[in-house]
């Protein structure tokens, strides 16, 4: 069975994640009064990243190592490293943070004819 390769939007997206939680996110250092809550808001994106494309493309389509320190990061510094209260977040963020990159990628498909394009409504 052949693969498909992810569309470009996701795997730019998984590439920055990648890079942002490889590097620590060294970006911190741009908001010095907050330090934490800039490091878990990359950590949220990296998480959502990965969460959207093993959803979508399968997990074999992210960077898997990334996406595991991403989600042990933070469920260690969100919810306390508490398995049951990241899970409870996750079910009550996921369709919202899953309509984002949907939405994107919408906005950058060209029109199909006779199809209707939900990014010109």
């Amino acid at each position: 069975m052949a693969r498909h390769s992810p569309p470009a939007w996701l795997r730019a997206g998984l590439a920055a994640v990648a890079a942002t939680v490889g590097t620590g996110c060294a970006c911190a250092e741009a908001l010095p009064e907050s330090p934490d809550s800039h490091e878990i808001a990359a950590l949220e994106q990296a998480f959502w990243y990965c969460d959207y494309a093993a959803t979508t493309e399968g997990v074999l389509a992210t960077p898997m190592a990334a996406c595991q320190h991403a989600t042990n990061e933070l469920k260690a510094r969100k919810p306390g490293g508490s398995f049951r209260a990241m899970t409870a977040w996750w079910q009550q963020r996921k369709r919202a943070e899953h309509a984002r990159p949907g939405r994107e990628a919408a906005r950058s498909r060209p029109p199909r004819p006779g199809l209707p394009n939900p990014a010109a409504s």
